[in-house]
């Protein structure tokens, strides 16, 4: 097991007051990665990507693989309880117009009472 170093996203985007299009490419990339890599449920929860000297790195993805979901609702979930949903979404759509597409072609749910965004 690899020891690493640095804040969770969460913790982090806490003490920010805008999204950057780094971190929007860094989570975009991530994203994309699990696609061409087989995973079925891409999807990445800010408190398991860790920031490192090197980088983002995700942790704990053990359902990945069994589970499906082509959309990373967990991550819009979390983008939204930091106020960083909409400025994530709008950088999505300036850096990848066909992920945003695919990623809003139906309304993203926000919460169990089905309150969505579209």
């Amino acid at each position: 097991m690899e020891y690493l170093l640095g804040p969770d996203l969460n913790t982090f985007l806490k003490k920010q007051s805008v999204l950057s299009e780094d971190i929007t490419k860094r989570l975009l990339y991530i994203l994309k990665t699990m696609e061409k890599s087989g995973f079925k449920q891409i999807d990445a929860p800010l408190r398991h990507i860790i920031i490192t000297k090197n980088g983002f790195k995700l942790v704990d993805h053990v359902y990945s693989f069994s589970r499906e979901q082509k959309r990373p609702l967990e991550l819009f979930k979390d983008l939204r309880e930091r106020n960083f949903l909409d400025s994530f979404l709008e950088q999505v759509q300036a850096i990848d117009p066909d992920t945003y597409a695919e990623w809003t072609k139906t309304p993203i749910p926000l919460d169990e009472n089905d309150n969505t965004l579209v």
